[in-house]
């Protein structure tokens, strides 16, 4: 269900403001802070918990969005992105369930 095309193009679909603002965006300092803070916010904006890029996956973000960008190709983005949502899901579910 995650792979069909409809889910495929939404996810592409709600992406593409997003990376066309990093393509955009005129200035090097605090576009990736503001990138990331307006992922968060589109993912709030539909349900979603806001995430953290690890550390040790922001080249594979920065690589992703870039290929995003630059080829309209949006699979490793929502990969990542998708990724990054079950961690944050799993984190809120488990301190959740430690303060139960």
């Amino acid at each position: 269900m995650m792979n069909s095309p409809e889910v495929k193009a939404k996810n592409e679909a709600e992406n593409r403001p997003l990376v066309s603002f990093v393509g955009i965006y005129p200035f090097i300092d605090g576009k990736d802070r503001t990138s990331r803070l307006l992922l968060n916010l589109e993912l709030m904006n539909v349900g979603f918990p806001p995430i953290v890029i690890k550390v040790e996956n922001r080249i594979a973000y920065y690589e992703a969005l870039d290929k995003a960008h630059t080829q309209i190709e949006y699979d490793d983005f929502i990969k990542l992105d998708t990724n990054e949502i079950e961690d944050s899901l799993n984190l809120y579910l488990s301190t959740i369930n430690k303060n139960a």
